[in-house]
């Protein structure tokens, strides 16, 4: 069953929204219904799942146990060398949302990743309920200098 963001009671933004930040600060996220067109996100989806499932196929094949970790890493590779994928992360509206969020000081590492939630899966990592992922300011490998 998939469950809609109205059925939970949960507003979808536009891309322009003033709202969305007050949104984000009390619930740490908020939905945008406007920021890919329809063709983009259908494209995306088909790449993911044809990935996927030749991964399936290919395990099946020679009787490997399938690894959805590993899966999630040679998909999300296999899309970073499609120009769709450059289409994502250069989006003026993705950029115009997370300036709003984040302010105007944006960086872009190399370092994507794409989670594959497998309910049936008893890997803590891979088997998740809703939640909501938050960089905590911990991580010294997170912190930038500039030298001027």
């Amino acid at each position: 069953m998939k469950i809609k963001a109205s059925d939970i009671g949960l507003a979808k933004h536009q891309s322009s929204s003033k709202t969305a930040l007050g949104e984000f600060v009390n619930q740490g996220f908020v939905l945008f219904q406007d920021v890919f067109d329809q063709s983009t996100v259908t494209k995306i989806k088909e790449i993911v799942f044809a990935a996927y499932n030749r991964l399936v196929d290919v395990h099946k094949k020679t009787g490997k146990e399938i690894d959805n970790n590993g899966f999630a890493v040679s998909i999300i590779d296999m899309l970073q060398k499609t120009e769709i994928y450059n289409s994502l992360y250069t989006s003026t509206k993705l950029i115009g949302i997370l300036e709003s969020i984040l302010g105007p000081d944006i960086a872009m590492f190399d370092y994507d990743a794409l989670w594959i939630n497998v309910p049936k899966e008893n890997d803590p990592v891979l088997s998740k309920n809703q939640h909501v992922d938050a960089w905590t300011g911990t991580s010294i490998n997170t912190i930038l200098q500039s030298y001027s």
